[in-house]
Order: structure tokens, then sequence, then C-alpha cells
């Protein structure tokens, strides 16, 4: 790995400064007010509260409620972290834990007011994986990438855009360009859906039209069924007219006659009319049962032919929403497929844009980060490891924040490689904390650069705890 610092982005200027830690309350540790220089490292052996020691620092930014770190015999643990702007205008933030809850507290040393919520303003003074870029590399895919897209400088214009989606754009980063390529994908994903609704409508609708080589207009057909059963109503009706008129005549006849002949004649007169009207009805019923079949299979026939139009309407209508679906398939299909592609397109220029990130020898890939072509999480070499979180740290700064890097496990750097990565720390800007493991020795806090006023640290006299040994070191 090169010594050499030249390609390291340069990192915060003007932005506040952490100058003072004060613990106190916490197990484990003990009872603490310490100055902070641009490196502090915090070393001994295992179980001698480094990470502890770390956690707290940390959690000044962070809400944590653990009410478990409360030492035996206090109320509360407090930690409280004061830092200097670039107007010397000294803020703190200080976490009380108590038994129930966590109580977050900030304000400044001219009295000023914090604008907007608490727990906005100090999320906006830093990012979980600033102050910690290990914590890169145990974070998910998702915490990932949503950290990277929000730090890295990557810009998508409004022309590579619009020459994709073919619709008005604007210059966004890699967040911005993540609700565009997602809205590319929702819209695909409607589009499909809208061509599979009408596929499936066309699947269902299909085998209800009747396929037929017959072409009767049955409409017709009852129509002219209906008039062959008119006419042999009337046939009907006009021979039964004929026989009443038929009857009227002949009853005019015997009552001329009767008149002209005696009395006594009458009664066979009466029982001529009698047997005239029973032939009558006779007749009548003979013509009924004769003309009946013939009008009852007319009625059939025309019963059947009217239901035959009214499918056969239903049919052409049927065939005709069949024709517009399947027109309005092949519409939705092509716009599905152009979705696609815009998707496709999106995500490519999403990739080129990733490989093009202003990082020596870094890639990003699918959730995945790359160091000169290899998985940083199967990376041995810890050196690369901390160089390139530097690098994304130093990217990930915006101004306002509060430039403190949280580290762990230095020790695995070797010495010279962890004096180089001191040294990039403060060509970079920022302030480190960080912890290293040595065999055998107490809780040491160690300044590497001249602290700004001479320090101040106390241990907890309480019999229930037991003083850990402590050196703070220049």
């Amino acid at each position: 790995m090169a010594k050499s610092i030249e390609d390291l982005p340069r990192g915060p200027v003007g932005s506040p400064w952490a100058s003072r830690l004060i613990i106190h309350g916490f197990k484990y540790l003990p009872n603490l007010d310490v100055p902070m220089g641009t490196i502090l490292e915090v070393s001994g052996d295992n179980e001698t509260g480094k990470s502890l020691l770390l956690k707290t620092l940390q959690r000044c930014v962070y809400k944590d409620h653990d009410p478990d770190l409360i030492a035996d015999g206090y109320d509360e643990a407090t930690s409280t972290l004061e830092f200097i702007d670039e107007q010397d205008v000294t803020f703190w933030v200080k976490t009380i834990t108590k038994p129930t809850k966590t109580i977050r507290e900030v304000g400044a040393s001219d009295g000023r007011a914090i604008d907007g919520a608490v727990e906005t303003w100090l999320k906006n003074l830093s990012n979980v994986f600033l102050m910690d870029p290990l914590a890169l590399l145990s974070a998910d895919k998702k915490e990932r990438e949503r950290f990277l897209k929000q730090a890295l400088p990557v810009v998508f214009t409004g022309e590579e855009i619009s020459r994709i989606t073919g619709v008005p754009a604007t210059d966004c980063d890699l967040t911005k360009f993540g609700d565009i390529l997602a809205g590319a994908e929702a819209e695909r994903t409607r589009l499909n859906k809208i061509a599979s609704d009408t596929d499936g409508a066309i699947n269902r609708l299909a085998p209800a039209i009747l396929e037929s080589t017959e072409q009767v207009n049955y409409a017709e057909r009852a129509h002219f069924i209906s008039q062959e059963q008119r006419t042999l109503e009337n046939e009907l009706s006009d021979k039964k007219n004929q026989l009443k008129l038929l009857e009227n005549q002949e009853i005019s006849d015997i009552d001329k006659q009767l008149q002209k002949d005696l009395q006594a004649l009458r009664d066979k007169a009466q029982a001529d009319k009698d047997a005239v009207r029973d032939l009558r009805k006779l007749k009548e019923g003979e013509l009924t049962m004769q003309y009946a079949p013939l009008i009852a299979e007319k009625q059939t026939a025309y019963g059947e032919a009217q239901a035959k139009s009214i499918e056969q309407t239903k049919q052409k209508g049927m065939r005709e929403q069949l024709d517009k679906l399947r027109l309005e398939l092949k519409t939705q299909r092509r716009a599905a497929t152009a979705a696609q592609t815009v998707v496709e397109k999106l995500s490519q220029l999403q990739s080129e844009k990733w490989k093009s990130l202003p990082l020596k020898g870094v890639e990003y890939r699918n959730g995945d980060i790359f160091v000169d072509g290899k998985n940083i999480d199967e990376q041995v070499n810890t050196a690369k490891i901390y160089t390139t979180l530097l690098k994304i740290a130093t990217f990930a700064y915006r101004p306002g924040m509060l430039p403190l890097i949280i580290t762990h496990r230095t020790e695995s750097l070797g010495r010279k490689n962890r004096e180089w990565f001191y040294a990039a720390v403060r060509e970079a800007g920022f302030q480190l904390a960080c912890e290293r493991m040595i065999e055998d020795a107490p809780l040491t806090l160690k300044v590497l650069d001249d602290p700004t006023e001479p320090p101040r640290w106390k241990m907890s006299t309480d019999e229930e705890r037991e003083p850990q040994p402590l050196r703070l070191e220049y």
C-alpha cells in the first residue's frame, strides 16, 4: 500500500470541532472529564472499557436507551460532548440515561436557541456511518446503499435522464435518481399488470364466442315465422266467421220457413237450430284441433328464432369487444416493453455512474464495495479498508457536520499503517477517536495532538465501584 495521501480528498473546513468529553455514572467506566485533540486513542486489554468508552462518546449524538449501563449506586448515567464552531461558540450535547428513559439536552455557551427539534438538529450534526465508517462493513446492503447514495458526489444530468425517459428532467443526485428509477420500475409493473389483465379478459371471453360457418339472420327468420303464424290465425278466424255467416243464413232461412209452416213444426225447427249449432261447434273444434299444432309449432319456432337472434347480437358484441381487447393488448405490451427498456437503461446509467465514482480504485456494485476489484468484506489488507472508509467519510461530510470518526481494532493496522492512517485523518481535516487493544494494559487515553486546555479527569471514589487504573497521556 502506497504511503501517500496525495490522492485523499480534502475534508472539512470551518466545521465544528469536538473539544471535550465528560462521562459520569457509567458501569465499568471511571468518571472522566477529558479534552479531545485531533486523535484520541483509547487503548488497553480486553474488557477494560475501551469499546464502552467509544460507545458512550457515540451515544452523545445517537440516542440509545440502555439502562443496564447505569453504575450501581447511581440514579442516572450522563455523557456530555462539547464542541466549538468556527465562531468559537461552544455547543454541548448531554445524554442522560435513566432507568426508564433517555433524555437529550443541547445548548450553547452564548445562550442561543437551537433551531428545530433536538433530534433533527443532532441528525444534521452527523451520520452514523460518517461517525463510524467501520459500521458500513456490518450494515446490510439497503442501509449501505442508502448512505452511499446520500454521501457520494454522483450527479445525473437532466439531459441523460430525459434521453432515456423521454420527459423533461433536472440534474439530480443518487437519492433522487433512485426515486426516478423506482418510478420507472413501478410504471413498468403497472403496464405489465394492465396487459396481463387484458390478456386474461381475452382468454375468458374467447371461449364464450361460438365459432360457426352458418350465416343465418335469425332475426329475419323469427319475423317471417311470426308472419306465417299470423296468416294461419287470420285464416282460422276467417273460416270461423264464414261458419257464423253460414249459421246466420241458415237460421234466417229456417225462420222464414217456419213462419210459413204450422206451429207444430216450430219444435222441429228449434231442434234443427240446435243441430246446426252443435255442428258449428263441432266444426270449430275440429278446425281448432287442426290449426292448434301448427300455431304452437310456429310459436316454438318463433321463440327459438328470437333467442338465437338475441344470442347472435350478443356474439357480435362479444366479437367486437374481443377485437378491441386484442388491439389494446398490443398497445399495452408495446408500452410495457418501452417501460422495461427505460428501466434497463436507467439501471445501466446508474451502474456506469457507480463505476465512475471519484474514489480511486473503489467501486460500488449492487450493495457491495469493491477495492481494487476485491469485495471489501473479503479484503484482508486492513490498511486498504481503513483508507477506503476514510475516503468515503470525507465525501460523505457536509458543511456543519461534526467531523469526528470513531474506529475500532486499529491494532490490526500495525504501527506503520496506523501512523499513516492517523496522518491521513489529520490531512483530511477530521478528528479521530479510536481503540487499540494492548495485552495486560489498563485503560489508557492518549491525546496525540496538543490539547486546547489542561486535562481534567477524576475517578469515582464510591466504595461500591472498583476504580479502574487509568492513564491520560499526550
